[in-house]
């Protein structure tokens, strides 16, 4: 297995690749040491966080530590102590970085005195530890920042997906309790994602047995609504006719042709390029089943207009959850595979 990995917890990463999340958030609750958890704990207060702790540093301490920092090469401010002081150029560069020290420490004590604010005289003893922590070297605190964001963003991501986490530093017995639970877990899961499986299965088949248009729409792939649009347009002009047109079996059927005429032609197009078909005769054929499609549709009553489109749409979303649940199913093969 891959060592460090990348803490993923967008809601549709952890939905299609439950293992491999899982496998991640435990990394991350690894790299979130005892010595990590109990310095955050030991930031905490009545009204200060270890976040509160950690925004100063983003949003105040740091953006400052990087501009004081940038001072130590700048030749303007060490020529000006040079100029309006009268330092020595070595004297300057001494006293830049003696004035950097001194401000950044200045900083850090009035931010958190901020964050550690206290109506009794005496700040409180976590402000020590906070003290501690942002002294290090910045790339140490932003590595305490990323390693305690990612211990409960795999937390979060565990409890909103009901993932089970074997803590890598709990003890023998509670990794071994976790260890069956992952088990069952995955078992349960597995069930519910086969049952899930067949009742759809079911469902998509009862969906196109129950309307045979239905079926052939789905199998060409044709768009719904353009159909609707289509046969909404067709008996809107055909109303607009005079009754003896109307009733005339020539005049409906040149309507039909000349408001269908476009779609069928790149419905023929499309469908031929996919499928390779190149026979004048074939594509006859096509234009036939197309046209028929679009007959029925435009024929039919408003009502199963309506029902098609919502069958449609039903349709969709189950076939949607069907390849998200074998996608699932093929992520978490790939992953044992991966790790055996």
């Amino acid at each position: 297995m891959k060592q460090h990995l990348d803490l993923t917890t967008t809601d549709d990463y952890i939905a299609a690749h439950r293992e491999e999340f899982r496998a991640e958030a435990t990394e991350a609750l690894k790299r979130f040491t005892p010595d990590d958890r109990e310095l955050a704990a030991s930031l905490t207060t009545q009204y200060a966080t270890v976040d509160d702790v950690l925004k100063a540093w983003t949003e105040q301490i740091e953006p400052m530590y990087r501009d004081l920092e940038a001072k130590r090469s700048d030749v303007r401010f060490r020529k000006s102590l040079m100029t309006h002081v009268g330092f020595h150029e070595n004297d300057a560069t001494r006293m830049v970085d003696h004035i950097v020290e001194v401000r950044k420490q200045s900083l850090l004590d009035e931010v958190l005195d901020n964050v550690y604010h206290s109506d009794i005289e005496e700040a409180p003893y976590q402000r020590e530890y906070a003290l501690n922590l942002l002294s290090q070297p910045m790339n140490e605190v932003e590595s305490f920042k990323q390693r305690y964001e990612q211990f409960f963003e795999a937390l979060d991501g565990a409890e909103q997906h009901n993932i089970t986490l074997c803590d890598p530093h709990g003890s023998w017995i509670e990794r071994q309790k976790t260890a069956m639970l992952v088990n069952k877990e995955r078992q349960q899961t597995a069930k519910e994602e086969d049952e899930r499986l067949e009742t759809i299965d079911i469902n998509l088949q009862t969906l196109t047995t129950h309307d045979p248009l239905l079926r052939v729409i789905l199998d060409k792939k044709i768009s719904i609504v353009h159909l609707l649009d289509l046969a909404s347009k067709y008996n809107k002009q055909l109303d607009s006719l005079p009754d003896e047109k109307q009733k005339s079996s020539t005049d409906r059927l040149q309507l039909f042709e000349r408001v269908t005429a476009p779609f069928r032609m790149q419905e023929v197009e499309r469908i031929a390029s996919s499928h390779h078909i190149h026979n004048l005769k074939s594509l006859s054929v096509v234009q036939s089943e197309i046209s028929d499609i679009l007959l029925e549709v435009c024929s039919a009553t408003p009502t199963h207009r309506n029902r098609l489109l919502l069958d449609v749409q039903r349709h969709t979303r189950l076939t949607q959850e069907r390849d998200l649940i074998l996608l699932i199913q093929r992520n978490r093969e790939h992953f044992y595979e991966g790790n055996s």
